[in-house]
């Protein structure tokens, strides 16, 4: 049965390309935004803008392996670090042996 359409909410959301982006050192309206947070200040910046960022993941198993794999061909300025305890990659897998399998 199709969906019913009084029930289907519709919403678009997305940055106002009309908007102006007050400098990062320019005082803000409210003072809390003016603080100083032990060398780092609350700045604002477009809601969506693409910035580079630096990933850890912890762990190479499967879940792991995952992220990387969608990390490498869906986020862009992404940085990927992924620490594994072990010598090589496959998590419970590696550690394990299971009945059959040698």
């Amino acid at each position: 049965m199709p969906p019913d359409p009084t029930r289907i909410v519709t919403i678009s959301s997305g940055p106002d390309p009309t908007a102006t982006i007050p400098e990062s050192t320019a005082p803000h309206e409210n003072a809390w935004y003016n603080r100083d947070f032990s060398g780092y200040r609350v700045s604002e910046q477009p809601l969506f803008q693409k910035r580079p960022i630096r990933m850890v993941c912890v762990g190479a198993g499967a879940a792991g392996l995952q992220i990387a794999y969608k990390a490498e061909r869906l986020l862009e300025q992404v940085e990927l670090q992924i620490y594994e305890k072990n010598g090589d990659i496959g998590g419970t897998w590696l550690e394990n042996r299971y009945p059959g399998y040698t």
